[in-house]
């Protein structure tokens, strides 16, 4: 590996950051690290013990985040030490996978403070948390394949203003119908 390696990536998949390669051993080991100790102490900080409630299912989005993120490091390094120009695609098609994962997982997920799409109207009211997740489930399902297939073929030249608007409306999605759902109540 080049001493000199990019550590941070633009929307078009170019490195606009560079540091040593040291440094992207630190973000390597600290970043999943990080994610995963996070996840360890929240259930210890919830504040209505609700994450308890929620089974295994805490456990095993624990582990796919941290996975994730080691995966995306992973892709960064064999992308620098093969000078590949495929890491952006590799992190969107993880991405995607994720939302298609999460968007499956969501559909009975229980209330609570940490995990799922928790709105000022979902947190209020478990019928709303439960048509939002039920609901939005679907469109993040979709939506990941959607990105995984767009990325994984590159039919698409401006895949990454694509990716940005994808992430954007499974962003706003949620927040829209769980609000929605709260007017008609």
């Amino acid at each position: 590996m080049p001493n000199k390696v990019p550590i941070h990536f633009n929307l078009y998949g170019e490195a606009d950051k560079w540091g040593d390669k040291i440094n992207l051993m630190y973000l390597a080991t600290l970043i999943p690290l990080g994610a995963y100790i996070m996840f360890l102490l929240a259930k210890y900080i919830d504040p209505k013990n609700k994450i308890t409630q929620m089974g295994n299912k805490y456990y095993v989005i624990r582990l796919l985040l941290t996975t994730i993120l080691a995966s995306i490091i992973i892709a960064l390094t064999y992308s620098i030490a093969n000078k590949t120009e495929t890491f952006n695609n590799i992190v969107f098609i993880i991405l995607g996978f994720v939302f298609v994962f999460l968007g499956n997982y969501f559909r009975n997920i229980k209330p609570n403070y940490f995990i799922g799409f928790r709105t000022p109207w979902t947190l209020e009211n478990e019928t709303i948390w439960r048509k939002t997740h039920q609901h939005c489930s679907i469109v993040w399902f979709v939506g990941g394949l959607f990105m995984v297939f767009i990325n994984a073929f590159s039919i698409i030249n401006s895949v990454w203003l694509v990716n940005a608007l994808t992430i954007i409306f499974l962003i706003i999605t949620p927040i829209a119908y769980s609000y929605n759902q709260y007017k008609n109540l």
